[in-house]
């Protein structure tokens, strides 16, 4: 499974009324402890409660990006 499948999951949790933790838990449990952080997984249930259900990895709020070639090191 990709990040994609995994964000379609979370969005399916939420519509379930699961909150994030328990989410979290039942897909470790399903595709093993690793597959799953709760901190994203808490992230992109804000960036859906907001009304945004795309399931692509836009630019999200928080920390600042920034870009460095390896010119630039």
């Amino acid at each position: 499974m990709n990040s994609q499948d995994f964000r379609l999951l979370f969005l399916y949790e939420l519509k379930n009324d699961h909150i994030a933790a328990v989410a979290t838990r039942s897909l470790n449990a399903a595709f093993g402890d690793i597959s799953v952080n709760e901190c994203t997984n808490r992230r992109w249930y804000a960036k859906f409660e907001s009304g945004d259900e795309h399931l692509t990895n836009e630019y999200m709020a928080g920390r600042e990006q920034s870009w460095t070639t390896k010119s630039e090191r």
